[in-house]
């Protein structure tokens, strides 16, 4: 008998299978380090938009585990899933390296394109910048956590370069183990941060 999978099941397996091609090719090519797959493995967990219910969503798993704690076993997607959009943005994964386009496209298919438009034209901003990879994982961040977004559709496309160091510092100093994944991160995706 054949067994059932849910559509969170088959939206995570594309996400992760598109996600570990590109892994293999940046670190194939030199463009990152090998151990960027660590911080490439991706869960269902909840992602918070304002004035909301949670909703479900494909998040990186080491994220959620300095978030949430470590997980002792397999969380099962809810059972009722019919009204999950299996409609992923492929041109945003395209162009958007990795856990980038992986945000974009996430909150596009939850509908929420306009902040996918503000959070593209920030990325756009800070281009080919470590910044970028920063935002990227402190965007998540909040997402999951339900934190006020403010800064991110508001006041951080207003922000110098020099004021966006600061904040991110800021932001950094409320989490140490989000702190040093972020900078190992950058340290292995140094090379993915020139625009596509």
């Amino acid at each position: 008998m054949k067994e059932y999978k849910t559509r969170y099941e088959e939206i995570l397996k594309y996400y992760q299978t598109w996600l570990m091609d590109f892994s293999k090719l940046a670190v194939r090519q030199g463009m990152c380090h090998q151990n960027i797959y660590f911080s490439h493995h991706l869960m269902i967990g909840c992602l918070k938009f304002p004035k909301k219910e949670p909703i479900n969503a494909v998040v990186p798993q080491c994220l959620h585990k300095i978030i949430f704690g470590p997980l002792l076993e397999k969380p099962s997607p809810p059972v009722d899933d019919l009204n999950v959009s299996l409609s992923t943005q492929e041109h945003l994964l395209v162009h958007h390296p990795m856990l980038e386009g992986l945000l974009l496209s996430e909150c596009v298919r939850l509908k929420q394109r306009s902040l996918a438009k503000k959070l593209i034209s920030l990325f756009q901003q800070f281009s080919g910048t470590e910044i970028r990879l920063k935002l990227v994982w402190l965007c998540w961040y909040d997402l999951m956590l339900g934190n006020d977004l403010t800064d991110w559709i508001e006041s951080l496309k207003f922000k110098s370069e020099p004021e966006i160091i600061v904040w991110i510092n800021n932001r950094q100093d409320e989490n140490e183990a989000l702190t040093s994944a972020m900078d190992e991160y950058v340290t292995f995706a140094c090379r993915t941060v020139v625009a596509p």
